[in-house]
């Protein structure tokens, strides 16, 4: 089982959040039956954390993230349903790098462990959804 992890999780868990806790119990619990994976976006998203690459690669490895560089394929899904999300009325309130991640763990992962008040669930049907909302 892959699930792919979103910037929201990580950046409680590295801001020390109330919820980090939570979210950590839920990643533990995952990485027991797979593999923990970001997209290019949430790299690039949590990469402002940190004051330097070495940092940065040594949090990676003791969360067990592995890079999974998003495919040709899941960047067009991405921009499909971002087209529809637009055509249907949806507001600028979301932007193109939430339909990548959406996109992400529909096409290439089992589980998305992210904080959703419905996007997710709503845009990406048949992406389960793990986490606060």
């Amino acid at each position: 089982m892959k699930s792919a992890v979103d910037s929201s999780a990580l950046f409680a868990i590295l801001r020390g959040e109330s919820t980090a806790d939570h979210w950590l119990d839920i990643m533990i619990t995952q990485a027991a039956k797979g593999e923990l994976v970001i997209c290019d976006i949430v790299a690039a998203e949590i990469s402002i954390a940190f004051d330097n690459y070495a940092e940065f690669r040594a949090t990676l490895k003791k969360l067990s993230l592995r890079l999974d560089p998003l495919t040709t394929e899941t960047s067009f899904i991405a921009g499909e349903i971002y087209r529809a999300y637009r055509k249907h009325g949806g507001k600028r309130e979301r932007i193109i790098p939430d339909f990548i991640v959406g996109a992400h763990a529909l096409k290439q992962c089992d589980v998305l462990i992210a904080a959703d008040r419905g996007f997710y669930r709503e845009y990406f049907r048949g992406v389960t959804v793990l986490g606060v909302d």
